[in-house]
């Protein structure tokens, strides 16, 4: 790159960083973060704290910022608010080796730095955001690895640590490990490759090794990871039948894995085009886009829980936005043109996320809000019967308090004296909302929008 070149991507750097200060949560809010909250106080995958099959290296980052004195869940935010800080440095860097020229990786890698899911999911506490960063540092350097040793290595050793933050990213970082592997053996450089794969397998080994070690127990960590893929295969994947069809999933994950249909039809047009002209011409970079993301594209459509394609879309979403830049210039034949429908891009994408930002940034999650209503008004003495889809929650914010898990009105008719937690609103409680018609709503998974804390008598009127 030249210095003017630099010095833009450094400025843009730095100015896309602090766009990131706007999506800082409040509170924790899903499920899965308050199972990672849980392991950082405490890991045990045997008992879900977090959830198979353990994210050791996210959670042992975590750790170290808690060992400062930071409350659990704010050292998860702390750990995905740098891996947001650098996405678009590492994407840039992924787009450059993979032979983007400069315009359209920088394009492309402010386009996916202002996807409503990637901004939102950069001020929570799950492992995607800073996963997919150091997923993208990996490729990156594994591409340049075709013509260095040392980049190769280097690629290899932040693979391991990537999948040591999420085991899907060894998927993403496949495709560039092969090519440059067969590389390194055509210049019959055979040390390297020995070094990398030993490097990485080691890293990946010690980390879930770890993550077993650090459970209750090997047995139980083991019986955790079985019993998810067993749900996994038999509840999230195609093979459940209420699932719905292929075509709808293909939609949810393929196009739209937030619902903005506008700006997501849109883009997959010029994603279109890019594929196509990409082809016929015999681009290189446009296939090394798609050998890289468009293999767990396909898993996730076939496997993962339709409910959360958003948050999982993160991971391989950079083809949507590399692919449309290059389309733009395709079609436009101008740079200008380009520049233009990249910022319209990302205007009308932090347009729309910002109401759901300013809510994430300034509301507590309506289950947070109401277990902090009971840590603050409500005696330990006192039991707390809490709904069984809030338990996680309960857990994280309540380890002082006797509480009593339900899922069922009738198991608490008869008893006097005592709070309950629930997902629903009553008219005789205290109720905790978020408002369903904010794009937060078309953005993460739809639940835990509305708690209430009330007397458990009130169930008998």
């Amino acid at each position: 790159m030249s210095r003017n070149e630099k010095r833009i991507v450094l400025a843009l750097s730095v100015v896309i960083a602090l766009t990131r200060l706007l999506a800082p949560a409040a509170s924790l809010f899903d499920w899965d973060e308050a199972l990672f909250t849980m392991g950082v106080r405490d890991y045990d995958v045997a008992h879900h704290q977090p959830h198979p099959p353990g994210y050791p290296l996210f959670i042992a980052a975590a750790k170290g910022v808690h060992l400062l004195g930071v409350e659990e869940f704010r050292s998860l935010q702390a750990i995905v608010f740098l891996g947001a800080v650098f996405l678009f440095p590492a994407l840039f860097f992924f787009a450059r080796e993979a032979g983007f020229d400069f315009t359209t990786a920088v394009c492309g890698a402010a386009i996916f730095s202002f996807f409503p899911n990637v901004l939102l999911y950069g001020g929570t506490g799950f492992s995607d955001v800073p996963a997919t960063t150091l997923v993208f540092v990996a490729c990156a350097l594994l591409l340049r690895g075709r013509t260095d040793a040392r980049a190769y290595v280097a690629g290899a050793i932040v693979l391991g640590i990537a999948a040591g933050f999420r085991t899907p990213n060894l998927i993403i970082g496949a495709a560039p490990a092969l090519l440059a592997t067969w590389h390194r053996i055509r210049a019959r450089s055979y040390a390297s490759v020995a070094i990398a794969i030993l490097a990485g397998g080691i890293i990946v080994a010690a980390s879930y090794g770890g993550a077993a070690l650090a459970s209750e127990s090997v047995a139980g960590y083991l019986d955790a990871v079985e019993a998810q893929r067993k749900w996994v295969r038999e509840v999230d994947s195609w093979r459940n039948p209420i699932r719905g069809s292929l075509r709808g999933a293909a939609v949810l994950f393929f196009v739209q894995p937030f619902q903005h249909e506008d700006l997501m039809r849109t883009l997959a047009v010029f994603v279109a085009i890019s594929v196509i002209a990409g082809l016929v011409r015999r681009r290189a970079a446009v296939p090394i886009v798609l050998a890289t993301f468009a293999p767990l594209a396909g898993i996730a459509w076939l496997n993962f829980d339709v409910n959360t394609a958003s948050r999982y879309a993160i991971a391989y979403m950079a083809l949507h936005a590399l692919l449309a830049a290059d389309g733009f210039l395709l079609l436009g034949r101008h740079r200008a043109v380009q520049l233009f429908l990249a910022a319209a891009t990302v205007a009308v994408s932090l347009g729309w996320s910002w109401p759901a930002l300013r809510l994430q940034r300034t509301t507590p999650a309506p289950p947070v809000a109401a277990l902090r209503w009971v840590a603050e008004n409500v005696p330990v003495s006192e039991r707390v019967f809490v709904h069984r889809s809030y338990y996680p929650h309960a857990d994280a914010i309540l380890p002082r308090h006797n509480v009593t898990l339900f899922d069922n009105d009738a198991l608490v008719k008869d008893i006097t004296g005592d709070w309950i937690v629930d997902w629903r609103t009553y008219a005789e409680g205290h109720n905790f909302t978020y408002p369903r018609t904010n794009p937060l709503w078309k953005v993460v998974r739809q639940r835990a929008f509305e708690a209430s804390v009330r007397p458990v008598p009130v169930l008998r009127k």
